[in-house]
Formats: structure tokens, C-alpha cells, sequence
């Protein structure tokens, strides 16, 4: 008798932990797993390291004609993937193109001199860390490298050039319902120092 009371006071604490095990939800059965994205960040970045830079009202030489160049940009256009392997660790990676685009003209008779055009492409696998897992908010933090590809015209010459671009992400928020949602980030990198767009989930 006095056995079977002990091996029953033993066996409680196995049961509990059984049925806690059985009743904690998986998180795989609350978050979805795969994201694809589409953001627009600031072009402060993007602007500063792209290959080709005027000054305007300015000539080297008295035989070329003075210009003024104004330059406008696409701004950082980023097409995002990740996939969920843990409930706080994501891996993808991002695809981002950035355009400027401008007319050098005669500062005296508004006449165009030559055209200026000039293309990034960034492709950077992607890591991203969710410190606040909530069914409908996530907060993360996360990085991205890789290489931009860039093609430009000016001056009538042609240029091409490689580059090793990063994003950094400081802070990051999404909001929304399982599937669809939107987002902003705040950090450094070629995609922008603000970012913000919308995603889906599935």
C-alpha cells in the first residue's frame, strides 16, 4: 500500500509535465513562416556613394561651358524575403534598386549639355533578429550584405562598378493581421536610414 502511494506521489509530477507539454502551442501553429516585402527608404545614403558627383556653376578650364546639374532618384525600392527558422531568427535576403536620374544645362542659356543617368542594383542576404513576438506585432532588429552592381552614363562616357553595400537595422516594427502588414525601420545602409512598406505573411 505504502508503495503504490509512493510510486502515485512520483508519478504526478511526471504527469504535469506531460500534459504541460502537451497543452504549451507549438509556435510554428501561431506565427507563419515565410514574408515576402516591399519598402521605400531615404536616398540620403544611397546618393552619397554613387559614382558619378557635380559641381554645379563651375568649369575646369575657360574653354568648357559652365553647367548646373539638378539630379533627381527613384529612391531605394527593396523587394524582401525571410524565412522563419526559429521563433526569433529569420534568414532571406533583399533585392534593391536605386535610379538618379538629371540634365547638366548651360548656366546661361538653360540649353542641356549632356544627359546623366545612373543604376544600383543591391542583391545582400539577410538576418533578422524579433526580440517581441506577438500575434499581430513584431519588433526586430537585423543586417544585410552583399553586392551592388552599378551602370551609369555621363559625360558621354559609360561606367560600370561593383560595390560591397550593407543595411543595418537598428529598430524595426511591424503591425497587422497574420497575413497582411505593414512596417517601418530605422537604421543605416544603402536601403535608407528610414524604411517603410507593407508585406504578407503565409
Amino acid at each position: 500500500m505504502k508503495k503504490s502511494i509512493l510510486l502515485l506521489l512520483l508519478s504526478v509530477p511526471f504527469g504535469l509535465g506531460l500534459f504541460a507539454q502537451e497543452a504549451a502551442p507549438d509556435w510554428r501553429q501561431t506565427f507563419k513562416r515565410h514574408e515576402f516585402s516591399l519598402a521605400i527608404g531615404d536616398p540620403v545614403m544611397a546618393n552619397r556613394v554613387r559614382s558619378v558627383h557635380f559641381s554645379n556653376n563651375t568649369s575646369t578650364s575657360w574653354l568648357e561651358i559652365p553647367t548646373y546639374t539638378n539630379v533627381k532618384t527613384t529612391l531605394p525600392v527593396t523587394l524582401g524575403y525571410r524565412f522563419r527558422l526559429l521563433k526569433w531568427l529569420w534568414l532571406g535576403g533583399d533585392i534593391s534598386y536605386c535610379g538618379f536620374f538629371g540634365t547638366s544645362r548651360n548656366i546661361y542659356t538653360e540649353e542641356p549639355v549632356y544627359g546623366y543617368r545612373e543604376n544600383t542594383v543591391s542583391i545582400m542576404p539577410a538576418i533578422r533578429f524579433s526580440y517581441l513576438n506577438r500575434e499581430h506585432v513584431t519588433l526586430y532588429s537585423g543586417f544585410a550584405s552583399g553586392l551592388k552592381f552599378g551602370f551609369s552614363k555621363a559625360y558621354n562616357e559609360r561606367r560600370s562598378y561593383v560595390r560591397l553595400p550593407f543595411q543595418l537595422t537598428l529598430f524595426g516594427v511591424s503591425a497587422g493581421s497574420q497575413s497582411w502588414f505593414g512596417f517601418a525601420e530605422i537604421g543605416v545602409g544603402t536601403e535608407g536610414f528610414a524604411k517603410a512598406g507593407f508585406g504578407y505573411r503565409f
